[in-house]
Parts: structure tokens; C-alpha cells; sequence
């Protein structure tokens, strides 16, 4: 018991003088508080890098939905149609230019080529798609392209 006592006394040689047993120095919080903030600021970097990879991946999803759409139009319409004829075509909203460019190989068969244009400028996005359609021959044969 009396070595008990006496190690729980912390005192220095001198008298007056006592030493610090609990608490951090400023030194000890500084760098606890610097490594803090640069793990909120990773993570708050991989937060920003998964948005704008969330935000890129939905505006492929539109441009693929209206590729697919387009196209469906197209199949859906009989092969001498109006919309169906040779030439360059091109529709634009605010966010998307959607251009198509129709071209007659034979009288029964046609190339079409859909494109789609993300407009702005930090995001240059064409996804284009050749189909083939045909007056004898329902199932088209088709092939997609993206360009970044």
C-alpha cells in the first residue's frame, strides 16, 4: 500500500515545482486538428468527383434514351415515309441537338445515322448510332458508336 501512495505523488526534486499529468499541448491539438481537416477534405473531394460522375452518367442515360427513341420512330414508320427520305435532319432543345442524316442505298435499303450533342461547353457528348433499315428484312441491323 505505501508503494501505491507513493507513486501516485508526482512531484519534482524541487520544491514548488509540480508536473503535468493530464491534458495535450497545443502542438499535440494542432496536428490532431491539421490531420483532421485534410481527411475532411478528401472526403469532401470524393464527394464532388462522384457527383459529377453521377451528373455525366445521366446525361448519357438521356442521350441514349433519345437515340433509342429516334430510332423507334423511325422503325415504326413504313419505308417510303416522309421522314424516311434522303436527307439531313436536325431537331434542338435546350440541352440536346439531335441530328439524323438518311441515306438510300437501294430502293430497299436505307442507312440511318441519329446523333446526339450534349450542348454545353464543359461537356462535348455525341453518341451516334447506324441503323439500316429495310423494306423485306424487319429486324434492323444496328451498331452504336460514342465519341467523348
Amino acid at each position: 500500500m505505501k508503494m501505491n501512495m507513493k507513486m501516485n505523488k508526482k512531484t519534482s526534486r524541487q520544491p514548488g515545482k509540480q508536473f503535468k499529468v493530464n491534458g495535450f499541448t497545443i502542438l499535440e491539438t494542432f496536428i490532431a486538428l491539421l490531420i483532421a481537416a485534410l481527411a475532411l477534405v478528401l472526403v469532401s473531394n470524393i464527394i464532388v468527383s462522384a457527383i459529377g460522375v453521377h451528373k455525366r452518367s445521366y446525361i448519357r442515360l438521356q442521350i441514349t434514351q433519345k437515340i433509342e427513341s429516334c430510332k423507334n420512330q423511325l422503325l415504326s414508320k413504313p419505308f417510303d415515309a416522309a421522314e424516311l427520305q434522303d436527307g439531313h435532319y436536325s431537331k434542338e432543345d435546350h440541352l440536346f441537338i439531335l441530328k439524323q442524316d438518311i441515306i438510300s442505298i437501294t430502293p430497299t435499303l436505307k442507312i440511318i445515322h441519329i446523333s446526339v450533342i450534349y450542348k454545353y461547353k464543359y461537356h462535348r457528348i455525341t453518341k451516334k448510332t447506324y441503323f439500316y433499315k429495310s423494306k423485306y428484312i424487319n429486324a434492323p441491323i444496328s451498331k452504336e458508336v460514342n465519341h467523348d
